[in-house]
């Protein structure tokens, strides 16, 4: 079920993300339970890459996980929420400027 041309490790960002994607589009609601087979499911894995990817999201404070219950989505405050986004922003435009050789005079 899951890619095998990828490294574990590049497996479980790229779920991560997807995962991201669908919850800050909106896609599961705040506060939803989050059922791991069908997640493993829409993102073509399995289960193992999947928590991972669970685990590091709630690292990130976009997931809740709930010991024997599983995990569910996080409920965010706007005032998190917006700060988050900054602090997105922010990571972006300094990934850009390290990467973009000649882009700012130092």
């Amino acid at each position: 079920m899951s890619s095998p041309n990828l490294p574990a490790e590049s497996l479980v960002l790229k779920v991560a993300q997807q995962l991201r994607d669908m919850l800050v589009e909106g896609l599961i609601a705040p506060g939803a339970k989050l059922n791991e087979r069908e997640l493993a499911e829409a993102c073509a894995v399995s289960r193992t890459p999947l928590r991972e990817a669970l685990k590091a999201l709630a690292g990130n404070g976009l997931v809740e996980m709930r010991g024997h219950q599983g995990a569910c989505v996080a409920t965010i405050s706007l005032p998190v929420l917006i700060e988050m986004f900054q602090m997105k922003s922010i990571t972006r435009v300094y990934t850009d400027v390290q990467e973009t050789p000649g882009l700012v005079h130092r």
